[in-house]
């Protein structure tokens, strides 16, 4: 993600909770961080959610950062 810093996105989803938004938190039921890697950045999180003129859905979301060793891209990481 151009022109966001990759502390700026371990932070957010750290403490998501902290962070939402009034639209967030209107549309947001449940969040709940499922896994954590060993820095305590969440890897696996449950979100409930419900839209308006939509039924409640369910998402789980699973991320991992990979740090690129080699290459032009040597000390960015990769997110999958």
């Amino acid at each position: 993600m151009p022109g966001i810093k990759v502390q700026s996105y371990f932070e957010l989803w750290k403490n998501y909770e902290k962070y939402m938004t009034d639209n967030d938190k209107d549309s947001v039921l449940e969040y709940k961080v499922m896994e954590t890697d060993a820095n305590g950045i969440p890897t696996k999180m449950f979100h409930r959610f419900k839209m308006p003129m939509m039924s409640e859905r369910e998402l789980l979301l699973q991320c991992e950062a990979h740090k690129i060793t080699e290459g032009p891209y040597a000390g960015r990481y990769l997110y999958t």
